[in-house]
């Protein structure tokens, strides 16, 4: 399938954008176009509720594991804000490991 091939249509705005897309990145298309995150919801409460909880006085590591566990194997495909909260989670799970 090539470019040229391609449509997009913004089910929220009820219309079809007829850019010509060999311009885009999906980053691009997804920010610029549809005007829209290239993160998604959990993702962003994950990455929220990890800040509270490395911020925290008493950490809550049980929580903090199973969030480091759900965003690892989607690692390597953060943006670079998620990537940093992802890596605190990561910090402070190995700082728990040293106590």
């Amino acid at each position: 399938m090539s470019v040229d091939e391609t449509v997009i249509y913004d089910i929220g705005r009820n219309s079809q954008i007829d850019h010509n897309l060999a311009f885009y990145s999906y980053t691009s298309v997804m920010e610029g176009i549809l005007d829209t995150k290239t993160t998604s919801i959990l993702l962003e409460e994950f990455i929220t509720e990890i800040s509270v909880i490395v911020n925290d006085e008493n950490i809550n590591y049980d929580r903090l594991t199973v969030l480091v566990g759900e965003i690892e194997p989607l690692a390597d495909k953060l943006d670079s804000r998620a990537m940093s909260f992802y890596l605190l989670g990561v910090n402070a799970l190995l700082d728990m490991d040293d106590k």
